[in-house]
Parts: structure tokens; sequence; C-alpha cells
């Protein structure tokens, strides 16, 4: 490769914005795209106990105790196959993206 068409490359990057965007700092655009499957949200005052979402889950994130339903949220593939067999709709999946917490 020429010297003188890596520095022209070179410079040519230098002289351009960058692509990336400094995100927890400055968020642009975090709209999300129809059927985005975020973060799993749960509501006990819908759940009538019939543990369809228990047995379907295929990573194990959704586990019963007395028929309260618990949700690990680290084990979740966000596969939404809970959500769709739960016949009260006790389970939604949300436009969440960010899962990190300080926890």
């Amino acid at each position: 490769m020429p010297v003188g068409k890596i520095l022209r490359d070179g410079v040519r990057f230098l002289l351009r914005r960058p692509v990336t965007v400094r995100y927890p700092f400055k968020r642009e655009n975090t709209s999300v795209l129809e059927g985005f499957r975020g973060a799993l949200k749960y509501d006990p005052g819908l759940c009538v106990g019939c543990m369809l979402c228990v047995k379907l889950c295929p990573s194990g994130a959704i586990t019963t105790a007395d028929r309260k339903v618990s949700i690990n949220p680290s084990r979740c593939i966000l596969c939404g196959q809970c959500v769709e067999v739960c016949p009260r709709k006790a389970l939604r999946m949300t436009h969440e993206f960010e899962h990190v917490t300080r926890k």
C-alpha cells in the first residue's frame, strides 16, 4: 500500500466526526423498534397462579413459591414465551433496554 494513500486516509479519518456516541453521558435516539423485547415486567395483581410461565420458561428464570411467581432478570433470555402463554397478561415485555443496576 503506498504511503501517500495511508497518509491521505489517516488525515481524512482524523477530520471526520466520531461514529460512536458517549452513551451514558449523552443519549441520542434511544427509541426502540416495534417488536423489541426489553425487560420483563410482572403484575402480581393479574396473576391467577396457573404456573404456565414457570413450566414454559426455557432458561428457568421464572420460579414459584406458594403460587407466588418470582423472576430472576439475570437468567431471562428475553424470549417472550411466558408473555404469550399467560392467560391474564400478568407478564409483559417492556421497551426498557437498560438492564444493569447498581445493586
